[in-house]
């Protein structure tokens, strides 16, 4: 029996584990009250196959009697490359999804032998609630001031000497002076100018923005294809599957860093549409020789999901500096563009590379950005705000695009020219996590080129949901990272004011380019103006009155953004409720802004570690520097082939070295393993590297590395890829070369301890 999908949701996959409910779909157009089976086709790009569905219908309260709706979707038969484990066979048994394509049923499965879920109180989940946006650890962590003064070092102690120098001169000037006193008075009188300019400054600059921008038209098929409006689930599996036309000019690149393996698979899965599996880059990196992944084998998980996907590791831990390494590793490949995201981004459905955008002029493309959680929804009150906030910096960008040029990139994700994206990592980038895309920015300006905004399309990425709930809140995120960085660049903003030239070198191009720059660095002497504005003028209720009633003001700009700029675009829309209380948002931004100043002077100038350049890396020849390696150019990801054999390597020789009888061993094979994803075999993929040796699994000729032993042959299995010898060093190219291990153990043991590199 057909069935068909209703409207499904506009962000590209499910998340974290989490099944979107069928509550959506659109009714069937035969009464059933027995099980229907229907047959799926085979998707190659997992390696799995579902052949079997058992449907279950009942018609609701709510609808027609004689319009049955679907209930259940019961897995029946499961076909995979090899026979799944005990526990996903009883899986399937019950019904349940073990399926990596995420298979979307109702969670509301009734089960006789479960006891009925007590219904927790009200007051325990206003607690969690609570709980949840302001959870006393973070607070605590909030309050943890001894970073700025520990650990010693001289800088520090030097700038807050300055700063307590500062403070000092203040106090004993105003003892003489009064000063102070006379500036407040001075202040009450011009109370009205104070509050326009630090409560309605941006308000008013983004309505001039408004008119100069222009969002672009989009066929109407791109936006039911964004909206999810495809009408069946055909039409879905045939835009997942569709075949890519060439030319294949740009690769994928996605940093990880301690990833969640469900974000990552929903990112990639979205990507797939788009870019062939071998055009995907995986850099993972960290502060450590080898790979160490704290849950699980993530290479394994990688392959899992696509065998052709290529998984690099970096002993680098920067995300800059694995995005250089995915450079590197793509141009080696004859790649001419690069795209460049977070690991917790989607791609969304009617994406095409914007190579066309691409001159002599231009060598890079930003992208709008859309806020969402990590169920890919967008509920009120803190993600639908910042999903209003990100759309109106897509307005300033827009304006800069038709005028000037933009000034700097989204750091969730951009397109740019391949040699272009090296030359600035390597020459005019400070590899400083802070402030990244402006430091990107910044350095493209440097190099005389500049950058457009494709806003055909955007870019859904997660945020955070809390604002001091456990793990990266709103408040860590903006008052440690952004707004510190962003102050921290306000003398490189002056500089750029002055020396610097739009690629547009028109009348209105300089002046915009000069206006927005003025900007910036008025919005930072603005946060801290308003310290001893609040001090002066807080004590009135006059004052809160008038900042009140101007606070509301801001509810203009996203409510003519969302029914104006919007009105042929609905893919761009916002959240009315979002819009409506916008204002509210803002006044507990300039509180983050506010301490996020005070954390950039207290912390910042004298705590925070630079990063050395890559220039400063490979004039002191650091050893991370692994893309200088030989091996790098047939095989980038030969450092992570280096442990996985030196883990062979240990693991056979404790099980030689063991007096008790020891059991097979097999060598590690693509299995990947947690309670969100099924254990499946797939096979490996064919080794990019000539000297690379296939060996079917369970084939007693495995002695192919030195001083290996032959393994025990294990069950008939799929292909199984061996190293060369060359990738089974004693030596350690990481070490200094006289450095004498105490004991020969320890070379094995290195697999699991941390590498402190230099910097």
């Amino acid at each position: 029996m057909p069935f068909h999908v209703g409207k499904e949701s506009s962000r590209s996959g499910t998340r974290r584990g989490h099944t979107r409910s069928t509550d959506n779909l659109e009714p069937l157009t035969e009464q059933s009250d027995d099980e229907d089976e229907i047959e799926i086709v085979d998707n190659p790009n997992y390696g799995l196959s579902v052949k079997t569905l058992s449907l279950r219908y009942e018609p609701r309260v709510s609808s027609s009697p004689t319009t049955p709706y679907l209930r259940e979707i019961r897995i029946i038969a499961l076909d995979t490359p090899s026979h799944p484990d005990s526990e996903d066979i009883s899986a399937v048994k019950k019904g349940i999804d073990v399926s990596p394509v995420a298979v979307h049923r109702v969670e509301q499965e009734e089960s006789s032998n479960q006891p009925p879920e007590i219904e927790r109180s009200r007051l325990a989940c206003v607690k969690d609630n609570v709980y949840g946006h302001f959870h006393p650890q973070a607070i605590l962590h909030l309050l943890d001031f001894r970073p700025w003064v520990w650990p010693f070092t001289w800088k520090k102690y030097c700038v807050i000497l300055i700063i307590a120098s500062i403070i000092t001169g203040i106090i004993v000037s105003n003892h003489y002076t009064q000063w102070i006193a006379t500036s407040l008075k001075i202040t009450r009188s011009y109370m009205l100018p104070v509050l326009v300019i630090s409560v309605c400054a941006e308000p008013l600059i983004i309505l001039i923005i408004l008119p100069v921008a222009k969002l672009p038209d989009i066929p109407k098929e791109q936006i039911d294809l964004v909206m999810g409006r495809e009408g069946d689930i055909e039409a879905g599996m045939s835009e997942k599957l569709r075949h890519r036309q060439g030319p294949f000019e740009t690769a994928l690149v996605i940093p990880c860093h301690n990833t969640d393996h469900t974000a990552t698979r929903t990112t990639i899965d979205s990507a797939l549409p788009h870019f062939r599996p071998e055009d995907i880059f995986i850099i993972y990196n960290g502060r450590s020789k080898y790979p160490s992944h704290p849950d699980g084998n993530f290479r394994e998980y990688i392959r899992s999901i696509h065998p052709d996907i290529v998984y690099v590791w970096s002993p680098i831990g920067s995300k800059n500096a694995a995005q250089l390494v995915g450079a590197l590793a793509a141009r080696e490949r004859g790649y001419r563009y690069i795209m460049t995201v977070d690991d917790d981004v989607c791609i969304p459905k009617n994406f095409d590379p914007p190579t066309d955008m691409i001159d002599d002029k231009f060598k890079a493309v930003a992208f709008p950005i859309k806020a969402m959680d990590a169920q890919c929804n967008v509920p009120l009150w803190l993600v639908a705000w910042q999903d209003v906030e990100y759309r109106l910096s897509e307005m300033s960008k827009l304006a800069e695009d038709r005028l000037c040029g933009v000034q700097f990139p989204h750091g969730a994700g951009w397109f740019v020219e391949l040699q272009s994206f090296i030359t600035l990592m390597e020459y005019y980038h400070p590899m400083d996590f802070i402030a990244e895309d402006c430091n990107a920015g910044l350095g493209l300006s440097r190099m005389d080129t500049g950058i457009r905004l494709d806003a055909r399309y955007y870019l859904a990425t997660e945020v955070p949901t809390t604002l001091f709930g456990p793990g990266l809140n709103w408040w860590k995120q903006r008052q440690k990272s952004w707004e510190m960085g962003g102050h921290g660049r306000l003398f490189v903003f002056i500089r750029h004011f002055f020396l610097s030239m739009p690629p547009k070198r028109t009348i209105q191009g300089v002046l915009w380019h000069k206006l927005t720059c003025f900007y910036l660095i008025c919005s930072i002497i603005i946060d801290w103006l308003r310290i001893p504005t609040i001090i002066a003028l807080g004590r009135t209720a006059t004052w809160w009155r008038n900042a009140i009633l101007l606070m509301l003001f801001s509810v203009v700009p996203p409510m003519i953004y969302n029914y104006w700029k919007c009105g042929r675009r609905p893919d761009m829309k916002v959240r009315f409720w979002a819009c409506f209380t916008y204002p509210w948002y803002k006044q507990m931004y300039v509180v983050v802004a506010i301490c996020g100043a005070i954390r950039w002077a207290g912390f910042f100038l004298g705590g925070h570690q630079v990063p050395p350049t890559i220039q400063q890396m490979l004039k002191s020849k650091d050893e991370r520097c692994f893309w200088l390696d030989p091996r790098f150019k047939d095989n980038p990801a030969w450092l992570a082939d280096e442990a996985e054999a030196l883990e062979v390597g240990r693991s056979r020789k404790d099980a030689e070295s063991s007096p008790v009888e020891t059991t097979e061993v097999s060598p590690p094979t693509a299995t990947y393993s947690n309670t969100a994803m099924p254990s499946i075999d797939y096979d490996l993929p064919q080794p990019r590297n000539s000297n690379a040796i296939p060996q079917p699994r369970g084939s007693p000729d495995l002695d192919a590395m030195d001083g290996l032993s032959t393994l025990p042959s294990g069950p008939p299995s799929p292909l199984v890829i061996t190293t060369p010898s060359s990738l089974v060093r004693e030596i350690n190219p990481f070490e200094d070369p006289e450095f004498v291990y105490p004991d020969e153990s320890f070379q094995h043991q290195a697999l699991r301890d941390e590498w402190d590199f230099p910097g």
